[in-house]
């Protein structure tokens, strides 16, 4: 029977088979919550053909993005715990509202060296956000993936397929200016 992990850095130094995980490098954008029905997949698709392992992880300050950073902290008052996948359901506007994954990371390695995509969704003070990081060891071939990863997702963002042709509003109905989830009204033309 497999070691069984209950903390995020275990899973990591498993993954990418160390006890140091300081060598792993990444890179981060970050995305207005609106955009998430077309991030994720952007993601999964990119990832699939890899055959990821996606695990959940709980995230104690929800006003924060889980970085790698926090993820690979194995002290005691800093430790992550691995969770269950969570979804949440977003309108946008179709018959059926968008399963969106909530604080999640993917693994997965390519060209059998180890990575992984990190999903993190924090809230601002301009209302939420969602944190995308890729990870991976210190190599051309994973450093050219990460940057193709990232522009890939960056681009199916600005071409946004589910908020087209629809009235969007982020702002509460007690016109207070705070956000709150986002609604979607079908425009029809």
């Amino acid at each position: 029977m497999a070691e069984k992990h209950n903390f995020v850095w275990q899973e990591l130094q498993r993954h990418f088979d160390t006890d140091d995980l300081t060598n792993v490098v990444s890179s981060r954008w970050q995305f207005t919550t609106h955009l998430l029905p077309d991030l994720q997949p952007a993601i999964e698709e990119q990832l699939e053909p890899l055959s990821p392992k996606i695990q959940g992880f709980h995230q104690k300050i929800e006003f924060l993005p889980v970085k790698l950073s926090d993820l690979i902290a194995s002290e005691e008052h800093f430790v992550v715990r691995l969770a269950p996948v969570q979804f949440q359901d977003i309108d946008i506007g179709e018959d059926q509202p968008y399963a969106s994954r909530n604080n999640c990371f993917w693994l997965f390695n390519i060209r059998s060296m180890p990575a992984l995509v990190i999903l993190s969704k924090f809230l601002t003070r301009h209302g939420p956000k969602i944190q995308v990081e890729i990870a991976h060891l210190p190599d051309d071939v994973s450093h050219a993936f990460a940057k193709d990863f990232l522009r890939t997702i960056q681009d199916q963002c600005k071409r946004s397929r589910y908020y087209r042709n629809k009235v969007v509003s982020f702002e509460s109905d007690d016109f207070s200016a705070r956000t709150k989830q986002c609604e979607c009204t079908t425009f029809m033309p």
